[in-house]
């Protein structure tokens, strides 16, 4: 009774979670980079190796768009399908808390990242890669963990090889993630081989061996592709950058008030030291503790290789959500531990818990919100923009022009073409006030707010927010 307590109590918060990311992929407008993800879509570019590219993603976006259209929901659509199995993967990982106090904090360090629970609201590939590498890791932590038969541990292992697979063709970002779990995946098989050499599963074996070259393989190249054509760009320049942003992208609140700043980077360097520490005392190369701080400092090594050597930049923001749930999980695993094995450090560990707890619930109080996406919140308005952009082009001869800010070409083109609107985007940089339409962001309003040639334009009502500004000329409103 007490586990099928806690499993209805755990779904019953993992349903509301997922109402709300629900609720953000029907209701906030496109974004830039949701913008470029549909323009290999609809085919306008074509390019495949190329960094908005991600290959996994733009195909289920395809087959999305060919069966529902290509309004925003649907082609989010994939990602947040994929939220569900991130939903299931958190309930299989947590289930065995050793107390309710540990598993509430579980769910509450997993599903309470306002970051991550944007990225699966978002037609990007993301929310894609984190479901699945995670799902893939947690199939392996289960069958490294668990006694079960040969035959169901071969099973686990490459449905583990398969996801992460899937994972590493949805977003090459997680690829030093993945190359960590299949490096541990391949010595446990090993391992494991040696030990049961009179009953050995070689043909699983070998499937899992040539899914995870093949992915690794393929994702190499494409990202040796990639930095080839100088498209590895988006991510930290130093290694106080890569920390000061990672702890802003951890929280991604704004604004947020500073001790709760303040804790949660003093947590994430608490994480790593006492995870080593708790690894290193249990003493056991494949316990869940062991597996996750190695996850994550083997992939951090690749990419302080990847810096060194190859020049490339560090993980930042959307390039490094991965390990918002991996460093979640990894907290979840060290307050069980302690509350389980050491009678001496039970209340201190509740207490420092129930503090972690509190600021993340603050935090995700504070990051509810159903109109803006977090990492581009200037382009809240741009529905409502081009319906209005729409109503008074529809009735003319010629297509209306829209002078914009140069961020704002790849969601305003979605937009035009998703809704037939009778405009076109004029592809030049700057703001001239010779169309019919001016779409600025706030620097351009600064910069023009004595410019008389606005005085020939006028703002409709409710098209402007702190970030952005849509100008009609005056002799457009008038026809209306």
């Amino acid at each position: 009774m007490k586990n099928l307590s806690r499993k209805h109590i755990y779904w019953a918060v993992a349903t509301l979670v997922f109402i709300y990311v629900a609720l953000r992929a029907f209701l906030i407008s496109f974004s830039i980079d949701e913008g470029m993800s549909y323009r290999f879509v609809v085919g306008i570019w074509e390019d495949k190796h190329h960094s908005n590219n991600h290959f996994l993603n733009t195909q289920l976006m395809k087959i999305s768009s060919a069966l529902f259209g290509n309004e925003p929901w649907s082609l989010r659509l994939p990602n947040l399908l994929v939220f569900v199995l991130y939903l299931w993967m958190v309930w299989k990982l947590i289930k065995d808390a050793s107390t309710s106090f540990s598993m509430a904090f579980g769910m509450v360090v997993m599903l309470g990242l306002p970051f991550m629970l944007e990225m699966f609201a978002i037609a990007r590939g993301y929310g894609l890669s984190m479901g699945f590498t995670l799902l893939g890791m947690a199939f392996f932590i289960l069958a490294a963990t668990r006694e079960m038969t040969d035959s169901h541990y071969q099973k686990q292992v490459v449905l583990s090889s398969v996801l992460l697979g899937l994972g590493v063709a949805s977003n090459l970002s997680v690829i030093n993630v993945v190359i960590a779990i299949v490096g541990l995946l391949l010595l446990h098989q090993i391992i494991r081989l040696k030990h049961n050499s009179g009953k050995v599963n070689w043909i699983g074996f070998a499937a899992s061996l040539v899914v995870n070259f093949i992915s690794l393989g393929l994702g190499v190249n494409a990202l040796l592709r990639l930095k080839a054509n100088n498209d590895l760009v988006f991510g930290s320049q130093t290694y106080e950058e890569l920390a000061r942003k990672s702890v802003w992208s951890y929280i991604y609140v704004q604004p947020v008030a500073m001790w709760v700043r303040y804790l949660l980077l003093v947590v994430l360097i608490l994480v790593v030291v006492l995870g080593i520490y708790t690894a290193i005392r249990k003493a056991k190369l494949y316990s869940r503790i062991s597996m996750v701080m190695a996850i994550i400092l083997i992939s951090m090594l690749g990419w302080v290789f990847e810096y060194e050597v190859m020049e490339a930049n560090l993980p930042l923001g959307r390039t490094g959500v991965i390990y918002l749930p991996l460093l979640g999980y990894a907290m979840f695993l060290l307050v069980d531990y302690w509350i389980s094995h050491s009678n001496r450090w039970i209340r201190v560990t509740k207490v420092l818990a129930s503090i972690v707890m509190a600021a993340y619930l603050y935090n995700a109080k504070a990051a509810i919100n159903v109109r803006e996406i977090r990492p581009w919140p200037e382009f809240a308005l741009f529905d409502k923009y081009t319906d209005v952009i729409a109503e008074l082009s529809k009735d003319r001869e010629e297509p209306v022009v829209i002078e914009k800010h140069f961020l704002f070409r790849s969601t305003l083109n979605y937009y035009l073409l998703e809704k037939g609107i009778n405009a076109k985007v004029n592809e030049d940089y700057g703001i001239k006030a010779n169309a019919e339409f001016l779409l600025i962001n706030r620097k351009d309003f600064v910069m023009l707010e004595d410019d008389p040639r606005l005085d020939n334009y006028e703002t409709p009502e409710g098209c402007q927010d702190w970030y952005t500004r849509l100008f009609v000329r005056k002799d457009l409103l008038r026809k209306e």
